[in-house]
């Protein structure tokens, strides 16, 4: 266990990996195949934009490349604007289910000190 465990988390201290659990082994050891996976994954990805990377097309009699530069490939400004878009949609919905768990604790509260009060709800 502590071989494999330093095998695939080098930076892992020797004290940490022999206080494992085995469920913390497995979850560890599962981790890594699931990384093998999508290096897997990365792997094929890559050979695939290769691939797409020398597209062509056909303009009249010539054949022209797809992509004439680099963003037209790939857009960099589009996605990172995606990816803070969803941080954003994630951050506003947590701020409103913080809000609402507000709210509901503020409505148990008013609720109880009406039970408790005399002529309070039964």
């Amino acid at each position: 266990m502590l071989v494999s465990v330093l095998r695939y988390y080098p930076t892992y201290d020797i004290e940490d990996v022999k206080n494992l659990t085995l469920a913390d082994y497995e979850v560890l050891m599962s981790a890594t195949r699931l990384k093998g996976v999508d290096d897997m994954f990365n792997i094929h990805l890559q050979a695939w934009k290769n691939q797409e990377v020398q597209a062509t097309k056909k303009v009249g009699r010539n054949t022209k490349p797809y992509y004439t530069d680099f963003q037209s490939f790939f857009d960099y400004k589009k996605y990172e604007e995606e990816q803070i878009n969803i941080i954003k949609d994630k951050d506003a919905t947590q701020e409103l289910i913080k809000k609402k768990k507000v709210d509901t604790n503020l409505l148990g509260m008013i609720t109880n000190a009406n039970k408790n009060k005399k002529g309070g709800w039964e």
